[in-house]
């Protein structure tokens, strides 16, 4: 005789937390009736939901109890269980790991991608940069580098997701170092390559 006991007594363990990837994320999912553990496709079905975007995620179980069914024991009903969908955070990829510019001259590193894996979220971010020392080296909100004054800086390219994918992804930084030249006419008084002093007296390109 079969015995039918209702989805909602059994129990699942727990799932562990999970990480947006940009796709539906199915973790398997372990059943119990007391200690005997069921089996997927006899016992009972699963379905996900809200599974993709960061936040909480959904397992529906339910119980098969259809005359398909080949268990012994027929489980009616359904039971739900949650999961975590943790933020990701992106790879920034530039085109270079540094610049070299001459005294009041311009250039700049591309980004080259913002990535989750293999999915591809330039699109969805917003970047800016920032110079640690912008007496040497400024930079510009596209991304333009002018060279000040001889010495070296560095520029943090920051990409911070769009409003839509705020619980998607972490915002994430990447670096480059500038150093600065000489410019022609242009001479260090000190001769350091630290020091911004210069006198246009002697034509000298370094």
């Amino acid at each position: 005789m079969t015995k039918t006991t209702a989805a909602s007594t059994l129990t699942v363990d727990a799932i562990a937390a999970q990480t947006y990837t940009g796709s539906a994320i199915e973790p398997a999912v372990t059943v119990r009736d007391g200690e005997t553990v069921l089996t997927q496709g006899t016992d009972y079905s699963v379905a996900y939901s809200d599974n993709t975007a960061g936040g909480t995620a959904t397992v529906t179980i339910t119980g098969l109890a259809d005359a398909g069914a080949t268990a012994a024991t027929k489980y009616l009903g359904t039971k739900e269980v949650n999961f975590t969908i943790g933020k990701a955070t992106p790879v920034i990829t530039l085109a270079a790991a540094s610049l070299t510019l001459q005294q009041s001259t311009t250039g700049s590193v591309a980004v080259s991608s913002v990535k989750i894996g293999e999915l591809d979220v330039t699109d969805r971010v917003d970047i800016t940069y920032s110079s640690d020392t912008p007496s040497v080296a400024s930079v510009a909100a596209d991304g333009t580098v002018t060279g000040v004054v001889v010495g070296n800086a560095t520029i943090t390219v920051t990409a911070t997701p769009k409003s839509a994918d705020a619980g998607n992804m972490n915002a994430v930084s990447a670096e480059y170092a500038v150093h600065v030249s000489y410019g022609v006419g242009t001479q260090n008084t000190v001769g350091d390559w630290g020091d911004g002093g210069t006198t246009n007296d002697t034509d000298m390109h370094f």
